[in-house]
């Protein structure tokens, strides 16, 4: 039999894996911050869909519909960042905290891979007026929740700024804020 017609030698396959490993060992590094990038805005968009939809609801029902923070997907809390999930839920009391008698719209759960996500305006809840303006429990109407990945990077990190009208947009990037 001819030797090109054999094929691959042992040698010649452990050489090429070994030059494969190499190669994906040194792409790791930029694939790793790629996908923290990736989750940074898969978080924000999560957030930015939960603003979208509370907003809408609260002009759509005629009543204020709002954020707040839950670390266990049927309660309100004060304790912790907003990473730990959150409640959308209409707020026929307008008090931020989800009662007995209000009917929750939205539940998010944890952000995955160690992000941390805060807003210091809004540090307990976010809410939407009848009209669609915001309030929060900072008192102030405007407000960027920061998305932050677990390394610190700001440059991986994503905002989701709300203006003087409570319309929410996500931005790369955190500008000249710190992560939480």
């Amino acid at each position: 039999m001819d030797r090109r017609s054999r094929g691959f030698t042992l040698l010649e396959m452990l050489v090429a894996l070994a030059l494969l490993a190499v190669l994906a060992a040194a792409a790791a590094p930029s694939f790793s911050g790629l996908l923290q990038s990736n989750l940074a805005a898969t978080h924000a968009d999560a957030l930015m869909t939960s603003l979208t939809l509370a907003r809408s609801e609260a002009i759509k029902r005629n009543l204020r519909v709002t954020l707040c923070k839950s670390a266990d997907g049927a309660s309100c809390t004060t304790e912790g960042d907003w990473a730990q999930g959150w409640l959308v839920f209409v707020d026929r009391d307008a008090n931020g905290v989800l009662g007995t008698d209000e009917e929750v719209l939205r539940v998010q759960s944890i952000l995955s891979g160690g992000f941390t996500l805060g807003n210091s305006n809004a540090r307990n809840w976010y809410a939407y007026r009848a009209e669609g303006s915001a309030a929060s429990s900072g008192g102030l109407v405007t407000g960027t929740f920061r998305v932050c990945p677990p390394d610190g990077n700001v440059a991986r990190a994503r905002r989701v700024v709300t203006n003087i009208t409570g319309r929410p947009q996500v931005r790369a990037g955190i500008g000249t804020l710190s992560c939480p």
